[in-house]
């Protein structure tokens, strides 16, 4: 700090003056008042200010916080005082600027204090990283850039927490408080209607989305946010992981250590039962959430650690589209009668999943599907790290049935005794679908259905039908492709197969986004009067090609991309997006014939010397989202 003279340690005094700028009603949380201390070694609890150096007019001291203090931008006002023979004499001056106070996970005290430097530089400081989709035998990732020192996000993060999220007083300080208040502020409406609270995206599942951006499309937060703080106005459209990837981005903002986490194979429980009936309740192929790292002195200290929030909006909590802090050690152990929202959480990673005759009877119970490779970045890389046994024990184990069993009496469920006491009719004859290997879009490709009669007395006459659909990435049935009925008499220990051939013309036209598809299968066991109907559908993706991107080492990009369909491309274009400072599309004028390349180049801009991770996206009128990856050093 300059003054105006030498600082005289005998007769001068420094206070310095602190206040939240946006909060009107003052306190001694929203206030502080401190005295500049000329001991070097004095250290008190709370505020802080030590005199550290001297030179000329110029003094250098050391200003701290308590570790609970409130979040948010504080104005500084310093006043000196004289003592002279005439009386004293002050001055004051007022920083133009405000200060930012936020989570400090370098802090020991600090309720979000984080020990590992190397988990500080990934959760915290890293502003790039990749999000897992796509299904379970099929995982996918998805580049994001979570721009957290980029233009306005913070100011923007601080506004959430009080105009949004209405986050009041000594909470602004609490993490709890926060992530849970922001797992609603990043969402707005789960019908995609603007609602009251003004948060940051809008959520939409299906097309269309011509008001708005198809969440495939989004590369990152920066543009988001950016877009969102400069109108106070949602941003359309959003799915579970551009959700996910926002909240990163803000919450690593204030210094909370977070991360995306992707569970395939996912439930949605609408009631909290712990159940999923099918055909009444949705598993998505995969849903994204977030960890954010705090203790839990509400619960106490064995429920510290990572905490699962999530603002995609499913289901109310407390009035809102809202959930979360929910303690990763509650889940593992099945307490469900902790905060908050452990049941919706739970079921998402471990529900069982009931099938319903047409008798109104239980015929099966499906306890090993949902919830598989839970997944997120690995420190340092890009490779996956699978979360799945900080989630629950291993699916068949007699402690995961345990862990579920006391998680289900404590959710209170009325289902408990009802479901539980199935015995299985059906222990001859045996379905399953062949696993099939990597297919592209555009090729055609076989199902087959393997039928076993394991039993070495009994022949049986077995009918039924095979099923082939397509779906969104939620779950939720979109178009029939297929159907082939089967009706076969199997002798003791007799095996047969059941085959439907697809072309690209029979399910081009039917696919959605991200290219799923689900196989079912009913059959009925004639002498053992037995409905079959398959416990978890077989569910796959038709892949998509990659965009391979080449640097020439200097200043130009060169992007690739072959046509896989039988059909020529048309409108084709792509995008390309550097860390998020550079957001580029480049059309194309011609069509790309099947089994053509696409080609493009593209003039790298003056950038800082650096590693920059370089996404492209390609999208036609006949294919869509085709992505590709690679690092850039300059």
């Amino acid at each position: 700090m300059a003054l105006s003279r030498h600082f005289n340690v005998k007769t001068d005094d420094l206070t310095i003056l602190l206040q939240v700028e946006d909060e009107e009603i003052r306190s001694d949380d929203t206030t502080a008042k401190i005295q500049l201390s000329k001991d070097e070694n004095e250290v008190k609890k709370g505020w802080n200010a030590v005199l550290k150096s001297q030179a000329d007019t110029f003094i250098t001291m050391s200003v701290s916080s308590p570790a609970d203090c409130i979040v948010a931008k504080w104005t500084i006002q310093v006043k000196t005082a004289t003592k002279t023979e005439a009386g004293i004499e002050s001055s004051d001056y007022t920083l133009p600027l405000p200060i930012y106070i936020l989570f400090n996970p370098w802090c020991e005290n600090d309720n979000v204090y984080m020990a590992d430097a190397n988990h500080r530089e990934e959760y915290v400081e890293n502003d790039d990283g990749v999000i897992f989709v796509g299904t379970s035998d099929d995982i996918k990732r998805k580049g994001w850039s979570y721009a957290q020192y980029d233009k306005d996000i913070l100011d923007c993060a601080v506004y959430l927490m009080k105009n949004i999220g209405m986050i009041k007083g000594r909470a602004r300080g609490d993490p709890i408080a926060t992530t849970r208040a922001l797992s609603a502020a990043v969402n707005n409406d789960i019908r995609g209607e603007i609602s009251e609270d003004h948060g940051i995206l809008v959520g939409r599942w299906n097309a269309p989305y011509t008001d708005g951006t198809l969440p495939m499309d989004w590369f990152g937060s920066s543009k988001i946010i950016q877009q969102y703080y400069g109108t106070k106005q949602p941003v359309r459209y959003a799915q579970c992981w551009v959700f996910a990837g926002t909240l990163t981005t803000v919450l690593r903002a204030l210094g909370i250590p977070c991360r995306p986490v992707s569970c395939f194979t996912s439930a949605h429980d609408n009631n909290g039962d712990l159940i999923i009936l099918k055909d009444e309740e949705s598993i998505w192929n995969f849903h994204v959430w977030n960890e954010a790292w705090m203790t839990r002195p509400d619960l106490g200290t064995e429920y510290s650690g990572w905490q699962i929030v999530d603002a995609t909006p499913q289901e109310m909590s407390s009035g809102k589209f809202q959930c979360g802090p929910a303690s990763l050690a509650a889940i593992y152990n099945g307490d469900m009668d902790l905060p908050y929202d452990n049941k919706f959480v739970f079921a998402e990673i471990n529900a069982d999943w009931i099938q319903i005759g047409p008798d109104k009877k239980v015929q099966l119970v499906n306890t090993t599907s949902i919830g598989q490779k839970i997944s997120t970045k690995a420190i340092g890389s890009y490779e996956r790290e699978d979360l799945t046994n900080c989630y629950k024990s291993p699916e068949g184990s007699i402690r995961e049935r345990e862990t579920f069993l006391k998680a289900l009496v404590k959710s209170e469920s009325e289902k408990y005794r009802e479901y539980y006491q199935i015995e299985d009719l059906n222990k001859d004859v045996k379905f399953e679908i062949q696993p099939f290997g990597d297919v592209m879009i555009g090729q055609g490709f076989e199902v087959v259905l393997n039928i076993k009669n394991q039993s070495t007395t009994s022949s049986h006459h077995v009918t039924g039908r095979l099923d082939l659909s397509t779906e969104t990435y939620t779950g939720r049935f979109a178009s029939s492709v297929k159907r082939q009925a089967f009706d076969v008499h199997l002798k003791p220990e007799q095996k047969t197969k059941v085959s439907v051939m697809v072309t690209f013309e029979d399910y081009y036209e039917k696919l959605v986004e991200q290219n799923y598809f689900r196989v079912q299968c009913e059959a009925n066991i004639a002498e053992i009067h037995f409905d079959y109907y398959m416990s978890e559908p077989f569910k796959f993706r038709v892949r998509n090609p990659k965009v391979n991107i080449e640097f020439d080492g200097s200043e130009t990009l060169t992007l690739e991309l072959t046509n896989p369909l039988p059909i020529a491309l048309n409108n084709g274009k792509f995008r390309v997006h550097i860390a998020s400072q550079i957001e580029e599309e480049i059309k194309l004028n011609q069509k790309i014939p099947p089994g053509q390349a696409a080609q493009a180049t593209m003039k790298v801009p003056h950038l800082s010397p650096g590693r920059y991770i370089v996404r492209a996206q390609f999208s036609s009128d006949e294919l869509h989202y085709p992505e590709g990856y690679t690092t850039l050093i300059l």
